[in-house]
């Protein structure tokens, strides 16, 4: 991935990155299809000299992945604002989730690395040419829960079993809420579950 900057407007800055391979083709059909408020958006495609395509997209200038680097812990409206933005659609990655899979698309390999946050705190969900019309939901789920865990506990390899080695420093409904990811995930329910009550996304700075 690419960081450019436009000609006609210095001060804006895209990313850019390349789709190749045999289903190149449908998976620029897909991100040609779907725009949303908590999908990164895309500007242009153009197709380039290699076989395959290069993809021009907003800007986002970090991930959840650096937020998980820092020594610093969201804290819990911060953490409802992100997972909330994440799960539905004008409302983030459970919302953007939402989004996906009322269209038929399963995002399989969701992640701290893709899902991106810009200085209006506006969370994201990138990558979305890799979605795909057929999937197992438990693949989503699994994937949401291990990004949540990271979020909430920093020593949790993403790969490692799910826990939490100090519960203590969360309330009892962000506990709940991540239990009822790993258990029972269902997006609508997850989506008025009381923790996300505490959301506020001015405060995610």
């Amino acid at each position: 991935m690419v960081i450019i900057t436009s000609r006609n407007a210095p001060c804006q800055s895209f990313m850019i990155h390349t789709i190749s391979g045999s289903d190149a083709k449908e998976r620029i059909q897909t991100i040609r299809q779907l725009r949303h408020p908590n999908l990164t958006e895309n500007v242009e495609v153009y197709t380039s000299s290699d076989p395959g395509y290069s993809v021009i997209s907003e800007f986002m200038p970090t991930s959840l992945l650096h937020l998980c680097r820092a020594p610093i812990y969201p804290n819990e409206p911060q953490l409802s604002s992100i997972l909330y933005q994440s799960l539905l659609i004008p409302l983030k990655v459970l919302t953007g989730l939402e989004f996906l899979l009322n269209c038929s698309l399963y995002y399989k390999r969701l992640s701290c690395v893709n899902v991106f946050v810009n200085f209006a705190s506006e969370v994201k969900i990138g990558d979305i040419e890799n979605c795909r019309r057929s999937g197992d939901i438990a693949a989503l789920a699994t994937s949401f829960g291990r990004l949540t865990m990271k979020l909430m506990d920093k020593e949790r390899v993403e790969t490692a079993s799910f826990g939490l080695k100090h519960p203590n420093r969360w309330s009892n409904e962000a506990i709940n809420l991540f239990t009822s990811i790993i258990i029972t995930f269902n997006v609508k329910k997850l989506l008025a579950h009381a923790f996300f009550l505490k959301k506020n996304q001015e405060k995610l700075v």
